[in-house]
């Protein structure tokens, strides 16, 4: 049997989990118990089977080389620890699966080298707290599998509470069901994740905030999604996603970090409220019609600051840009470049597979780039012309854009001069498949 290793901070104890209780009857639900507490069993229990190697529990205590965690802080069953007080447990080694049931108490679990492998449940799941943070030390993996006993525990990280994860260490997450991480509330992240979902890669009901960290994404969904506000202000982001690859509910704000995004049939930034960019750097592509790079419903979409180097089928005009942005129609993708008086002054390459990909609008934007100066704009080495950028936004060529933000606006001639017809775009071509994800899967929850 894997075993799983618990230091408790108030005790300060070290050691192995011992299983120093007796068997317990797995069948033992009162007859007449309802449909309410039948669901939380098979909450409390998702993920467990019901062998007699795995049904051992705890009477009153866990014995950790003979010193006592006291009666009712942690349980563990199944190769499945349960945390019922708060306070801070030191987790390492491996197992199935933590559950924390300690409502209405802060809960922090320190990760330390922790491997959780669930082929039917979450690694973590969190049923009641007032709040759970993670913190990282070491290599920490959870894997899970593609079918899970409680269909609504859909992620690897499952939480009811407010979640903080942080730490300089690393956490791996991979399943084939559901998203790599979802809280139900807000949650707060300044960690080093590398996630593999069939679902949305982190998805928040509430607040999300990114303060640091580094985050490595493949989702078959979307990348991160907030159903409320996503505030990325800080960290460094390698998102590839079947969806958008960042999503928010009411408001999108990016203020910092480093970001490339790749959305292989939707949008690489997506606001159903606001969209403000204010800093950090960004490389985004969008890679099928009609998708586009920056997609805000018609509502606010403010650039003040950071440097922009994306691309889409479509355009998407600002509603405020006190930093001058250049839309700029090109005939495929690439090493893209902008120079001043034959200086560069903004460059990023949009290949995510080497292949250009017909006639696309770029976005480019940098505190370099100036109202009254006139640039030139290189795709592969091949120059489209010089522009000379206004205050707001400057259009090279003809671009396919929205009608407002989020809408379709038709062809715009750029102010130095129409390029001819729109070539035939990225329509029907099928996106390269993501390494390691899988087409499908449920609904996101």
């Amino acid at each position: 049997m894997n075993k799983l290793t618990i230091y408790t901070a108030a005790l300060l104890l070290t050691g192995t989990i011992l299983l120093a209780g007796c068997s317990a009857d797995s069948t033992d639900s009162p007859a007449d118990s309802d449909r309410q507490m039948q669901q939380e069993h098979r909450e409390d229990t998702a993920g467990q089977t019901d062998s007699a190697e795995d049904a051992e529990t705890m009477d009153d205590a866990i014995d950790i080389d003979g010193d006592t965690i006291e009666a009712g802080s942690a349980e563990l069953s199944g190769n499945t620890v349960k945390i019922t007080k708060g306070g801070t447990y030191t987790i390492s080694g491996s197992g199935k699966m933590v559950v924390v049931d300690a409502k209405g108490e802060d809960v922090t679990l320190v990760l330390d080298d922790v491997t959780l492998n669930n082929d039917n449940g979450p690694g973590i799941y969190v049923k009641k707290a007032e709040s759970l943070s993670l913190e990282l030390r070491g290599d920490n993996a959870i894997s899970c599998g593609d079918t899970f006993e409680y269909e609504a525990l859909n992620a690897a990280v499952y939480s009811k509470a407010d979640l903080s994860i942080q730490g300089e260490d690393t956490l791996r997450l991979s399943t084939g069901y559901g998203h790599g991480i979802k809280a139900k509330d807000s949650a707060v992240f300044n960690g080093n994740l590398t996630i593999d979902a069939l679902q949305d890669g982190i998805h928040v009901n509430d607040v999300a905030t990114f303060t640091g960290g580094t985050y490595r994404i493949k989702a078959a969904s979307e990348g991160i999604e907030s159903k409320d506000v996503l505030a990325i202000q800080d960290g460094t982001y390698d998102i590839q996603s079947a969806d958008d690859c960042l999503n928010a509910g009411s408001s999108l704000d990016i203020s910092g970090g480093t970001l490339d995004l790749v959305s292989q049939t939707n949008d690489a930034v997506d606001s159903n409220g606001s969209l403000t960019v204010s800093g950090g750097t960004i490389h985004a592509l969008a890679l099928q019609t009609p998708e586009t790079a920056f997609d805000v419903d018609n509502t606010s979409f403010v650039i003040s600051g950071g440097t922009i180097v994306a691309a889409g089928s479509m355009g998407t005009y600002p509603t405020e840009a006190s930093q001058p942005l250049l839309m700029a129609e090109a005939a495929g993708i690439g090493n893209v470049r902008v120079e001043k008086a034959g200086k560069t002054i903004l460059e990023g390459n949009l290949s995510s597979d080497g292949v250009s990909r017909g006639s696309v609008v770029l976005f480019l934007s940098s505190p370099e780039m100036k109202a009254g100066d006139t640039v030139t704009v290189f795709v592969n080495g091949e120059s489209l012309r010089e522009v000379t950028l206004e205050e707001g936004t400057s259009t090279l060529g003809t671009v396919s854009s929205m009608d407002g933000p989020g809408g379709m606006k038709g062809m715009q001639p750029g102010n130095s001069g129409d390029m001819g017809e729109r070539q035939p775009g990225m329509m029907g071509e099928q996106p390269p498949e993501i390494p390691g994800n899988r087409n499908g899967g449920p609904e996101a929850g």
